[in-house]
C-alpha cells in the first residue's frame, strides 16, 4: 500500500515539474505599419489619417480628395443602362470607403492587441508559481481562445470587404458583358431591317429628276 502511494506520489510530483528556460519559446513577429504617403499637392493627407485611424468621415473625405465625384443626376431624365451604372459607382464609392474604414480601425487597434498578446505570452513564459497553478493555466488557455475569436472576427470583417469588391468587379463585368450581349442580339433580331434599309439607300439617296 505506502509502495503505491509513493510511485503515486512520485508520478504526480514528476508531472507537476515546470520546464525549464521558457523564454527560449519566445518567438519574434512582425509589427502592423500604418500607412504613409507624399501629400505634395495636399490631397492625400486624409485618406492617410482615415486609413489609419478608421474614422469613417476622415476615410469618406480622404476618398474624395482624390477621385472625382459622380456629377448631380437631377433634373434629367436619365435612360436604365445610366441610372445602372450611376448606381454601380455609387455602391462602388461606398464599398471603398467602408474597406478603408475597416482597415483603419484594424490599425488603430492593432498596438493594443499586439500590448494584450505580449501579456498572455509574457504569463506563459513566465516561472511563477502563482502562474502555473492549473487554474492559472485554464485561464491562460480561456484568454488565447478570446483572442483567437477576436482575431477570426477580424479576418471575417476583411474578407466581407474584400467580397463587397469582388462582386462589384463581377457587376462590372456583367454589364459591359450584357451591353454586348444585348447588342448582338439587337443586330441579329432586326437583320432584316437593317439589311432592308441599307440596300434602299442608293434610292434614298437618288438626286430627284436624274433619270
Amino acid at each position: 500500500m505506502y509502495t503505491t502511494v509513493l510511485q503515486n506520489y512520485k508520478f504526480l510530483q514528476n508531472q507537476a515539474r515546470k520546464i525549464q528556460n521558457m523564454a527560449r519559446y519566445r518567438g519574434v513577429f512582425s509589427q502592423w505599419s500604418r500607412l504613409s504617403a507624399a501629400d505634395a499637392l495636399g490631397n492625400t493627407d486624409s485618406w492617410v489619417v482615415g486609413a489609419n485611424t478608421g474614422d469613417f468621415g476622415t476615410a469618406n473625405q480622404g476618398y474624395y480628395k482624390v477621385n472625382a465625384p459622380l456629377s448631380s443626376a437631377g433634373g434629367i431624365n436619365t435612360s436604365q443602362s445610366l441610372k445602372n451604372a450611376y448606381g454601380l459607382e455609387e455602391l462602388s464609392d461606398g464599398s471603398t470607403i467602408n474597406g478603408m474604414t475597416m482597415i483603419g480601425q484594424l490599425r488603430n487597434n492593432a498596438q493594443q492587441l499586439e500590448l494584450r498578446i505580449k501579456q498572455l505570452e509574457d504569463d506563459s513564459l513566465s516561472s511563477d508559481p502563482d502562474l502555473n497553478t492549473q487554474t492559472a493555466v485554464l485561464n491562460k488557455i480561456n484568454a488565447a481562445n478570446v483572442l483567437l475569436v477576436r482575431t477570426i472576427q477580424d479576418t471575417n470583417k476583411l474578407l466581407v470587404a474584400m467580397l463587397e469588391q469582388q462582386l462589384l468587379a463581377t457587376e462590372r463585368n456583367r454589364v459591359s458583358n450584357v451591353g454586348s450581349v444585348n447588342t448582338e442580339l439587337y443586330r441579329q433580331q432586326h437583320f432584316s431591317d437593317v439589311m432592308s434599309f441599307t440596300s434602299s439607300m442608293p434610292n434614298r439617296l437618288q438626286v430627284p429628276g436624274s433619270n
